[in-house]
């Protein structure tokens, strides 16, 4: 247990980058230590979205999103405010130091907070990808329009 205590400890400081950590470094330094391999995979493949029922508020529910923070917490929080059948949506941060946001939903008896939730993270998706085809379209006039002197 202390083995696995003092790797979570390492990857925090080691991998400061969300998305592209290299592990080299670390596992040079903790090939001494049993499991590496399980723990590094169970860091790697974390359940990034928990799902927890409001027992006391008819369709509501909170959403934990794992290794994320106010950029994705307010625009998910947005998204969801552009649906009707949302009657309130916010999201917090528990401690500056918690890597996490909880997003809570509240909609009408027509729809249920996963359909809101996922809804509104593949409208974001279609938005996103649209402006990528955008950026992409002049990127690519402005690459030919330098390429004729202009």
């Amino acid at each position: 247990m202390l083995d696995v205590c003092l790797l979570v400890l390492l990857l925090s400081v080691f991998c400061n980058d969300r998305f592209n950590c290299d592990y080299s470094c670390l596992l040079s330094l903790l090939n001494c230590l049993d499991g590496v391999v399980v723990v590094l995979m169970s860091v790697n493949h974390l359940c990034r979205v928990s799902y927890e029922r409001d027992t006391k508020i008819v369709n509501a529910a909170s959403f934990t999103i794992e290794r994320e923070d106010h950029t994705i917490g307010n625009i998910v929080r947005m998204q969801l405010h552009r649906d009707p059948n949302v009657l309130f949506a916010g999201y917090k941060l528990p401690h500056p130091l918690q890597y996490k946001i909880i997003v809570r939903i509240h909609t009408t008896s027509q729809s249920s907070p996963t359909q809101a939730y996922t809804q509104a993270v593949n409208d974001l998706d279609k938005e996103l990808e649209y402006l990528k085809q955008a950026f992409e379209v002049e990127k690519n006039r402005y690459e030919e329009r330098a390429k004729q002197g202009f």
